[in-house]
């Protein structure tokens, strides 16, 4: 590549070329392919890792309380915090038993959850993650990319 100069500057990085590589146009007809192509790429990566996932679940509060209760002893704060708030609803007991209750009950059932992934190929996870982060960038691309006029 020969570079000619002129007046202080080279003619191949002065700026003033009439072809710009990757300009938008101001009407964002880019941004709208980018956001769809993203959010196709996005939706097949998901897909696929979701296809390749196992959850299983097991009701456990051992890692929370440090032993495993049968389920009647977890929904009994939520029954009598239910009991107080039917006696007076603006009990400030009762709103905390049962919602003590909830988070127990909740807490038990995420903490029970198990992922595992089924064993894939090096292909298969390049091709699952590497469409997920691409589709993700051409996303951010389409809402946060700079627009050049």
């Amino acid at each position: 590549m020969s570079i000619i100069k002129g007046k202080g500057k080279s003619a191949a990085f002065d700026g003033d070329s009439d072809i710009e590589i990757g300009k938008r146009n101001s009407s964002g007809e880019g941004s709208l392919g980018s956001f769809l192509f993203g959010a196709i790429l996005f939706g097949i990566g998901v897909y696929l890792i979701f296809q390749n996932t196992i959850i299983s679940t097991q009701f456990s509060l051992m890692d929370l309380i440090g032993f495993n209760p049968p389920f009647g002893l977890v929904i009994l704060p939520l029954l009598i915090g239910i009991g107080i708030l039917f006696f007076n609803e603006k009990s400030i007991l009762g709103w905390f038993i049962a919602i003590f209750g909830i988070i127990t009950i909740l807490l038990g059932i995420l903490m029970g959850l198990k992922i595992f992934f089924k064993p894939v190929t090096l292909y298969q996870a390049v091709l699952m993650y590497g469409m997920t982060a691409g589709g993700i960038g051409l996303i951010a691309k389409a809402f946060f990319g700079k627009r050049r006029n």
